[in-house]
């Protein structure tokens, strides 16, 4: 917007914590439908087609309002999948943003879809029957389509990470060769650490506490450092997870009497952007890839110094001896080999921040981003006053 666009933003009811239920541009409206249980009464024909009728509507009337010059759709989970072809089919140019997983989650998790094509409730199955025979689910699948994600072709595509670009043309999406365009941090989220200890104990988590992001790894590391004399070694968990898992590994740390070392808590609301002056070192522990490790970038940002796995997504961020140190997963042997280097080695530590935060700066800022979504918005457009 500081650059001179307009902006318009339909989105869902849901609000996330913390998150302003009125912003200017901002429309909360779409209805969202819930496809975890497909026989509830939420998820019957009349619900699911009064929120196919609700979203619909709105997509047409904002587009009749304000015209948009380019459409972007992005993270549309619970939101029936037919409004996906609506923006494709209404002749302005559309451009899907690929942050995550959504995509793949909407192949066969779409409630509307899924009414039509999967097994029913004796009720909705005679529904479903009559408006066969009678030829309105012609009529309803033509308004509201249920055809395969996988045949989308829109203006232009982009991806927030390489690894993320061939999950998707491993799917058979046909519009998986676009371009990489990766998530951005504002440096207004994250304070920069200008002083630095000589040293460097405080060690710092702040993922989604589950086994795919594998924190055990990084306790075990700490472990393994107090077993070899390194007692000075101290490891934050920040992260919401499942309760069971949590109290896995408060057993695992009560069991090798971690307490003193080792905390493991949400991730604090309060203050966020001062939160990695307390620490010393970032670790990245996942060992299931991930669309796009966002606390790598933040602590980049922050001139934190990372250890992380080298999988997935990771690639397209570190590169080991450069702007980071990595580890093979789920090893902690090598993990805490990674932080006595760092721990005991300054000059490693400047040389590290220093690279990473130039990389932050020229690929990741707010700044660099906005300018590679702005082109690519510009070329969606010029593209269809071709076609």
């Amino acid at each position: 917007m500081r650059r001179g666009h307009k902006v318009r933003v339909l989105t869902s009811t849901h609000l996330e914590p913390g998150v302003r239920a009125r912003q200017a541009g901002v429309s909360r409206s779409l209805h969202l439908v819930n496809p975890s249980n497909q026989f509830e009464k939420k998820t019957s024909l009349g619900h699911l087609y009064s929120c196919q009728k609700n979203n619909h509507f709105l997509l047409e009337a904002i587009s009749k309002d304000f015209y948009p010059d380019v459409i972007i759709l992005w993270n549309l989970i619970g939101v029936p999948r037919s409004i996906l072809w609506s923006a494709i089919s209404s002749g302005i140019p559309c451009v899907i943003a690929i942050h995550d997983t959504w995509l793949i989650q909407q192949l066969n998790n779409d409630a509307w879809t899924n009414w039509w094509k999967n097994p029913l409730p004796t009720k909705q199955a005679i529904i479903r029957s009559f408006l066969k025979l009678s030829g309105l689910s012609h009529l309803i699948k033509k308004r509201y389509p249920i055809e395969s994600l996988k045949k989308l072709v829109p203006a232009l595509s982009f991806f927030c990470s390489r690894d993320l670009q061939q999950m998707i043309h491993k799917r058979g999406f046909a519009f998986a060769r676009g371009e990489v365009i990766p998530h951005c941090v504002s440096t207004r989220e994250i304070a920069i650490k200008r002083f630095r200890s000589n040293k460097l104990y405080r060690l710092l988590i702040i993922d989604p506490v589950d086994k795919d992001h594998d924190p055990l790894t990084a306790i075990k590391a700490i472990l393994k450092l107090r077993d070899a004399g390194h007692n000075r070694f101290s490891l934050d968990i920040f992260g919401n997870g499942e309760r069971s898992y949590k109290n896995q590994l408060q057993s695992f740390i009560h069991k090798h009497r971690l307490e003193a070392s080792v905390r493991i808590g949400n991730i604090p609301s309060v203050n966020l952007p001062m939160l990695f002056l307390s620490y010393d070192i970032l670790l990245y522990t996942a060992k299931k890839a991930a669309p796009f490790p966002d606390s790598i970038i933040k602590a980049m940002a922050a001139k934190l110094p990372v250890i992380s796995t080298p999988d997935g997504s990771c690639r397209d961020l570190i590169r080991d001896g450069e702007n980071s140190l990595s580890f093979h997963r789920e090893n902690p042997s090598e993990l805490s080999d990674c932080i006595l280097k760092i721990a005991h080695d300054p000059d490693l530590v400047e040389r590290l921040t220093y690279t990473a935060h130039r990389d932050f700066r020229m690929k990741y800022s707010v700044e660099s981003v906005t300018s590679k979504i702005e082109n690519i918005l510009h070329a969606a457009r010029r593209r269809a006053r071709f076609l």
